[in-house]
């Protein structure tokens, strides 16, 4: 479910020499001194013009010892090893507010067969460049992100980015992040969602955060070459003129990729050369693929034998639909 937080305040002098007294360092040394002490945990200490500006980065998998299944029922130890940090590293100051200001939602997709995986990214690289207001960023094989100035969505290959350093609950591993910056989370105070540690270790808020950032974006259905999308929609009750512009709306997609397929224009009866797909039309059509099970993303020839891909990531968040 959370996989990592970042936290932060402010301290003033006097405060971080208390601190450095109570455990017996010196500021360079007291981050590493405090973190020794706690798995997951690493803190930074930052000069300011009005103090020092502490930044605590919190890795939960590794704070609650390798428990890779977090769950809404760990809230409790969390909040505890956390409290125990703040003691150690400010005593008994209540007055110090450590403000939230990052959460990474998580979930794992196991995918054994790395040609699989490595099949994935090249489809997902079709995807549109543009999703609401995030960017797609396709400059690493298997890594793609989806990300504005407050969210930032991610699928990756997490066996290929650990290698042999990739723990058992990392192997054969697509893993799905959304990670919320502080604007988000500031944006989330003003409509009603406290920034609080709280709030954020909730299923129902880490369900609707995976299923509202991937579907738009990955879209549902199986994956196909075209000859089997074909045959999908041919042996479906839609009408044969439905058929024949659903099947070359896939074409289309498949040889100019979805931003392509957007920019296509086409000539009327009257001489006026027009959007060929308007937005309606695309929804339209979009619409009717995903009732027939099948993704607006074909497989390309060149995939070989290959002319089959499940949705995996759609079935493991459909499993989560509340």
């Amino acid at each position: 479910m959370l996989h990592t937080l970042q936290f932060y305040t402010k301290l003033t002098k006097e405060k971080l020499t208390q601190s450095c007294e109570r455990n017996c360092t010196s500021p360079g040394l007291l981050p590493s001194c405090v973190d020794s002490y706690f798995n997951g945990i690493s803190t930074s200490i930052v000069k300011v013009k009005y103090g020092y500006s502490i930044s605590v980065h919190v890795d939960l998998i590794k704070l609650l010892n390798g428990k890779a299944d977090i769950k809404e029922s760990d809230y409790k130890a969390v909040k505890q090893k956390l409290k125990e940090y703040r003691t150690m590293l400010l005593g008994e100051d209540e007055e110090t507010e450590f403000i939230l200001i990052r959460v990474d939602y998580r979930s794992d997709i196991r995918i054994d067969d790395p040609e699989e995986r490595k099949f994935l990214f090249q489809l997902y690289k079709k995807l549109l460049n543009k999703v609401g207001r995030k960017q797609k960023d396709v400059r690493y094989d298997t890594t793609i992100y989806f990300q504005n100035k407050s969210v930032t969505v991610t699928i990756y290959d997490k066996q290929e980015h650990k290698g042999e350093d990739a723990e058992v609950f990392e192997e054969n591993v697509l893993r799905l992040e959304v990670r919320l910056g502080n604007r988000h989370l500031n944006y989330n105070k003003r409509k009603g969602i406290e920034k609080t540690l709280k709030s954020y270790f909730k299923k129902e808020l880490w369900s609707a955060y995976m299923i509202e950032n991937y579907c738009p974006i990955f879209f549902r259905g199986d994956y196909y070459k075209i000859f089997l999308a074909d045959t999908i929609i041919k042996n479906s009750s839609l009408s044969e003129r439905d058929y024949k512009r659903l099947r070359e709306f896939l074409c289309d997609i498949s040889v100019h990729g979805m931003d392509g397929m957007i920019k296509l224009k086409k000539t009327n009866g009257k001489g006026e050369v027009k959007q060929k797909y308007s937005n309606e039309i695309r929804r339209k059509y979009l619409k009717q693929l995903e009732s027939l099970g099948i993704n607006p993303v074909l497989i390309p020839k060149s995939f070989g034998n290959c002319s089959h891909i499940p949705n995996r990531l759609m079935q493991e968040l459909s499993k989560h639909v509340l």
